[in-house]
């Protein structure tokens, strides 16, 4: 059994893309759209949300403009899903 005072560690990791296609549906706003106004092709923004592509800072930045969402949320947010991914890979090794 195990200790109830363990720390959770979930063995999934939430894409980014998760939390900003929420805000797309919130904003009623199209991915094209979305993609239009951050200056990206919609198959590069289309990648972000797919967690092919990472959240940068500049991309950071663009988000923080369109969603009013602070920069460094999103960059908190890739982080821990870089970290998460790293974390669950080594579990299954």
């Amino acid at each position: 059994m195990k200790d109830p005072t363990e720390e959770y560690k979930p063995n999934y990791a939430v894409k980014p893309g998760e939390t900003i296609h929420d805000l797309l549906e919130e904003h009623k706003m199209s991915m094209c759209f979305a993609a239009h106004k951050l200056r990206m092709p919609v198959e590069t923004f289309l990648d972000v949300l797919a967690a092919k592509k990472k959240i940068t800072p500049k991309l950071a930045s663009k988000l923080e403009a369109l969603f009013g969402v602070s920069a460094e949320f999103w960059i908190f947010l890739q982080a821990n899903y870089d970290r998460d991914i790293r974390m669950n890979r080594r579990k299954n090794e």
